[in-house]
């Protein structure tokens, strides 16, 4: 029986460590992070109770269990890629409009960044920081069309002059992209 509880235990500590990461790498919301959390210290539970005579069955549902996390959160974070691709447009109209009242390009960024829902602010809040700072953005590294737009903002906020013609320019770019 302590060997049972001891192994419970070591299973739901590996799996609430893996949502740890995911949480880190992916960005996921602690809404979400709650709900998946749940759901997997429930099957955890479980597992262990529907497999306590047995600890090879155990094991290999632990991994499983930890294996789906992994595609669970692989889904999550191509859903979030796929939300920010479609509303990338909408954010460049809002950046382009507050510039055209006269607001920074910065300050633009900001109040666009503060209007949207929550999966386009964390990319808004990458893109901030990778502009301000010079940070490579985490989760979007890795796509061609965000290291573009990183480099593109970079370079309209080092330049001053003609920032807005230069950003309708990449927005109509962006939409020729994505019409086609």
């Amino acid at each position: 029986m302590i060997q049972w509880t001891l192994f419970s235990m070591l299973g739901l500590f590996l799996h609430a460590r893996i949502l740890r990461m995911l949480f880190l790498q992916f960005k996921m919301q602690k809404s979400d992070l709650t709900k998946i959390g749940t759901a997997v210290f429930t099957a955890g539970i479980l597992v262990n109770v529907l497999f306590r005579e047995n600890f090879f069955l155990q094991i290999t549902a632990h991994i499983f269990l930890g294996i789906g996390l992994f595609f669970v959160a692989s889904l999550i974070s191509e859903s979030r890629i796929r939300t920010v691709r479609q509303g990338f447009l909408i954010i460049l109209d809002e950046i382009i409009l507050q510039m055209s009242s006269g607001k920074s390009f910065r300050e633009s960024v900001v109040l666009a960044r503060d209007r949207q829902q929550s999966v386009l602010r964390i990319f808004l809040d990458d893109l901030v920081l990778s502009v301000v700072f010079s940070q490579q953005p985490k989760i979007w590294s890795n796509d061609l069309f965000f290291q573009e737009i990183v480099a593109e903002f970079q370079a309209i906020d080092r330049t001053n002059a003609k920032s807005l013609d230069r950003l309708r320019s990449f927005r109509k770019k962006i939409r020729t992209h994505t019409d086609f």
